[in-house]
């Protein structure tokens, strides 16, 4: 890529996520608990002025994308991983669905936090994730740098992601972009809200494998099961909440219904929550939590806990026992983008 005059440049970091209730009964049409952390991907994204329109992405590992715009779509003229497919779908997408005709060149750096893997590879693919939402993460910040509208139409901006990802993913809620872009969720395919919890501090813990969301959404067993259980235990875990756009939630008294979450979706299927995860949780239930589960569709993914400041060092030191991998995360306050300049 030949850079010429930098005519633009825009620092920004998208927030990753935890869904820790309604993980899969979201896809029914349920509500879910969604909550953004203050861990994300930072992201610089710089246009130069250029008569061809061309697009550069770079990341932390050794996957990219170089692509120009033929006339009709952006075409790959270098590629390395199958992820970088990815960013060349979201990218001609957003165009097809926008009508915008490409402009200049477009380069971006992007790199995550700390917390959004146990392990990285040289690719992303050889990487164990944490189930923070890295391919959202990736998603919104691939089409927030393409915009040209700021964080006051922040629903456009959410939108036109969730389209791009209903796209990409049928099958998906969309829960994942939609939070990413707007901060932590009461949220639906139909309507969502914000969700506006207390200060809190998650602990992440993992034993050093992942599950992919799309085998386990897919397995029949999970299909089929019968999940009357715990949609009643999420609706009283909401209405414990007493969640209002204006109110700050207060966690106290959830962490028993946190624990009947649980094991209803133990009962459910052992995929959603394994043997050693569901053990290490539950060691935990005599502790002073809020709450704590298997993140969205659980598996192999990190379990998460949510607790009060006062405790985080009790839970990192009792899960270090257990797990390989633990990572004490904030919760994220405000709008799943933050500018950085």
């Amino acid at each position: 890529m030949e850079k010429e005059e930098k005519i633009d440049l825009k620092k920004y970091k998208i927030s990753g996520k935890i869904i820790t209730n309604g993980g899969y009964i979201v896809l029914k049409g349920e509500l879910c608990i969604c909550i953004t952390t203050s861990c994300g991907l930072y992201i610089e994204r710089s246009i130069y002025k250029s008569v061809k329109p061309t697009i550069l992405i770079k990341t932390e590992f050794t996957d990219y994308l170089y692509a120009e715009y033929n006339g009709k779509e952006f075409i790959p003229i270098s590629i390395n991983g199958n992820p970088s497919l990815y960013f060349l779908r979201i990218i001609n997408l957003f165009y097809n669905l926008t009508k915008k005709i490409p402009e200049n060149s477009i380069f971006y750096e992007m790199k995550f936090d700390e917390g959004f893997f146990v392990t990285k590879g040289r690719f992303i693919e050889e990487s164990i994730k944490t189930g923070l939402g890295s391919s959202a993460c990736y998603l919104v910040g691939i089409v927030f740098g393409l915009v040209d509208y700021d964080l006051s139409k922040i629903h456009n901006l959410s939108k036109l992601c969730y389209d791009i990802n209903k796209i990409m993913n049928p099958k998906a809620s969309g829960c994942d972009v939609v939070c990413c872009v707007e901060g932590s969720l009461i949220y639906s395919p139909l309507t969502y809200k914000p969700f506006k919890g207390k200060m809190a501090k998650i602990v992440l813990g993992s034993f050093g494998s992942s599950t992919s969301t799309r085998e386990m959404i897919n397995k029949e067993e999970i299909i089929n099961a019968d999940w009357n259980r715990v949609i009643n235990i999420n609706n009283v875990i909401l209405d414990r909440l007493n969640f209002t756009a204006q109110e700050y939630s207060d966690y106290s008294g959830l962490k028993d219904l946190y624990f009947k979450y649980l094991v209803a979706l133990r009962h459910l299927s052992d995929k959603i929550v394994p043997n050693r995860q569901y053990k290490a949780l539950m060691d935990t239930s005599d502790m002073n939590i809020y709450g704590c589960g298997v993140s969205g569709s659980g598996g192999e993914d990190c379990t998460w806990c949510l607790v009060p400041e006062s405790s985080v060092n009790d839970i990192v030191q009792t899960w270090k026992k257990t797990f390989k991998y633990v990572h004490v995360v904030d919760l994220n306050q405000g709008p799943g983008i933050k500018i950085i300049e």
